[in-house]
């Protein structure tokens, strides 16, 4: 599992390199698409792309001075894709939950109000 900085640059990777080839970037392509809040320099990219290299998710030609020439692998993008079918089914699940809560309380606020009232007949 990666953590979400280093699944945000694969997914870059992967969307700048659609075509599966190598492509050349330079350090502030990749920095341009993460959030100040983020806090990721130069050296924390280069340890990122790293990473992602060792464990098999991009294959890096060669890094040099800023410059990256690199290519999503096979597992880079299907970690992506599975991370997109994650957030659908968990949309799928959050809908489901939501309309059962909801059938939950209108069967439970009907049934309250059903009680109420045979109490109420039952008091006159």
């Amino acid at each position: 599992m990666l953590d979400k900085r280093t699944a945000a640059l694969l997914n870059t990777v992967n969307a700048l390199c659609s075509s599966g080839e190598y492509k050349i970037f330079s350090e502030e392509d990749f920095l341009s698409f993460f959030e100040p809040e983020w806090g990721v320099t130069g050296e924390n990219l280069s340890h990122m792309l790293f990473y992602l290299s060792e464990n098999g998710y991009i294959d890096v030609k060669y890094a040099y001075g800023g410059m990256y020439c690199l290519q999503p692998l096979p597992l880079g993008r299907s970690y992506s894709e599975r991370q997109e079918e994650n957030v659908k089914e968990r949309a799928q699940s959050l809908k489901h939950l939501s309309l059962a809560a909801f059938l939950g309380g209108l069967l439970g606020g009907g049934f309250g109000a059903l009680i109420v009232l045979i109490i109420a007949l039952i008091i006159r």
